[in-house]
């Protein structure tokens, strides 16, 4: 029975190797190659028809994802559960196994199971991973937020493809373990299994994980969504190349492979070790916690231990991106977080304290709309608060150089340079590498900025 052309996409689509296998059948069956001698124009306009299925699918899924941004941002009130909520998203979209999933849709474009990249590598490297170049067409074919949404999509499966595994691992109730001598393929009991297949709870332990993560989920966010605009941006001048302005053809997006290639080399050595890392393949943070003490000296030993730690995570991503001049956002943030951690360790939160001791319930400057207590609490305040009351709050200054601080004026100016260039950071696409190391030559030195929390110690 002759399947009709709806049906016939149906049935074909619902493996992207299925046509493929189909094809390299026919061509090696002498058999089917002389009864259907037509196969070769029925397969051709299948394939396309099934591109055109995935396509849509494609923009389908970018649909739903706004839709379910849109409403967990009005259900959320946690600025850390919305960031890693969107940022699970990116990796595991809807509640449908492939149905929703942007890795599933481009893989019709390969007619294969490869996972992608966002570089433009040859396939035969390492990472094993298919660049986004040979889905051009299908790239190329959708809006532009959606073709926003599948690069972002791709560089955060990247980025959180171990956490994606070990959350997949725990829905498979049975592993298959090679046997070495015989080769035989035998199901053994998984210790780890927690859940049958679900999206749901693949996101929600994506999700969790991000949550609990050192680095700030906005930040890893905004710096995501940054550098996939970058790769896009330099993807779209690169097909732009091609001459007349009409779409390019298969071929000739291969072709321009290897110049975009070389427009993204410094974007790929920095990415391979982001990748290398994540895979537990190269330092982790606390190994650069020598590197800070010889900095730092004394001062080091000092630092609060959360500082400290956010100190190393700052190292860790600088030295991730050392060979790459334009994403040095994680690290200018997190220096940032180390320097807010102190600042209110040493000094407003020592002030919160003693304000407490003597009973103040809520303690409010005029014209701040920001409180240090509010009903017996003391509140969370962000660098850029702290360094309103430094400047403002007559109490906190007195009390401040009654317990030693005489310079408060020179803690101020640090507080506000670093606040200034962390703001700027958080809303801008590119962060150059010379930001970070000013901020790094400011804060990693023994008579630097943090030091300076220390220059004037003394008990209250």
């Amino acid at each position: 029975m002759e399947l009709s052309g709806e049906k016939r996409v149906e049935y074909f689509s619902a493996e992207p190797s299925s046509l493929k296998e189909t094809r390299l059948h026919w061509n090696s069956c002498p058999t089917c190659r002389a009864t259907f001698p037509e196969a070769v124009e029925v397969m051709e306009s299948l394939k396309h028809e099934i591109e055109r299925w995935a396509i849509t699918a494609l923009s389908k899924i970018c649909q739903e994802h706004l839709k379910e941004e849109n409403a967990s941002r009005s259900a959320m009130t946690d600025p850390r559960e919305f960031y890693a909520d969107k940022l699970a998203s990116l990796v595991v979209h809807g509640d449908k196994i492939h149905e929703s999933d942007v890795q599933w849709a481009l893989c019709y474009a390969f007619e294969g199971l490869p996972d992608f990249t966002v570089r433009c590598d040859s396939p035969s490297e390492s990472s094993q991973r298919i660049p986004l170049t040979q889905c051009a067409e299908y790239i190329l074919s959708l809006e532009p937020r959606a073709q926003s949404f599948v690069f972002a999509s791709v560089l955060c499966h990247e980025m959180y493809y171990q956490l994606y595994r070990r959350a997949y691992r725990k829905t498979q109730d049975k592993l298959i373990r090679v046997e070495p001598q015989t080769g035989r393929l035998n199901p053994i009991d998984n210790d780890e299994y927690e859940h049958p297949y679900d999206c749901d709870f693949i996101h929600t332990s994506i999700k969790n994980a991000i949550l609990n993560s050192e680095v700030s989920p906005e930040i890893a966010y905004d710096s995501i969504l940054a550098a996939a605009s970058e790769y896009l941006r330099r993807f779209r001048e690169s097909i732009d190349r091609t001459p007349s302005g009409r779409e390019p053809s298969s071929i000739e997006v291969r072709e321009l492979k290897s110049d975009i290639a070389d427009s993204l080399d410094s974007l790929k050595a920095g990415q391979d070790e982001l990748l290398r890392l994540i895979e537990r393949n190269s330092r982790p943070a606390s190994a650069f916690e020598p590197d800070i003490q010889l900095l730092l000296g004394d001062v080091y030993g000092r630092l609060e231990q959360k500082t400290q730690r956010l100190l190393q995570v700052a190292e860790y991503l600088y030295d991730i991106n050392k060979s790459e001049p334009n994403y040095f956002h994680g690290p200018v943030m997190m220096m940032a977080a180390a320097y807010e951690n102190e600042l209110n360790v040493r000094i407003v939160g020592r002030y919160v304290v003693h304000l407490l001791k003597e009973g103040a319930t809520t303690y409010c400057v005029e014209s701040s709309t920001q409180p240090l207590i509010d009903r017996g609490s003391p509140r969370n305040l962000t660098l850029g608060n702290m360094l309103w009351h430094l400047k403002n709050d007559r109490r906190l200054r007195e009390w401040a150089q009654k317990v030693g601080f005489s310079s408060l004026d020179l803690i101020s100016d640090d507080a506000g340079w670093l606040t200034g260039i962390r703001n700027r950071a958080a809303h801008q696409p590119i962060v150059k590498r010379s930001v970070a190391d000013e901020v790094r030559h400011g804060m990693l030195q023994n008579d630097g900025m943090l030091a300076r929390l220390f220059a004037f110690d003394a008990e209250p």
